[in-house]
């Protein structure tokens, strides 16, 4: 599962004949942590910051 991070539980259901509902994978795989994480607010800023220091700052 790990290497197929990209793909959504919907489509886990529709596509690969996953018996259990969208919502119950998308749970499961959540309380695996498999999901993508939220950078928080902070983050984007700090990130954001970097890359216009690199590119228009010179």
């Amino acid at each position: 599962m790990k290497r197929l991070s990209h793909i959504g539980a919907e489509r886990l259901h529709n596509e690969f004949g996953v018996k259990q509902s969208a919502r119950t994978i998308q749970k499961i795989c959540r309380e695996e942590g498999l999901g993508r994480k939220e950078k928080s607010k902070r983050t984007k800023q700090r990130e954001l910051r970097e890359w216009k220091e690199e590119n228009f700052l010179k």
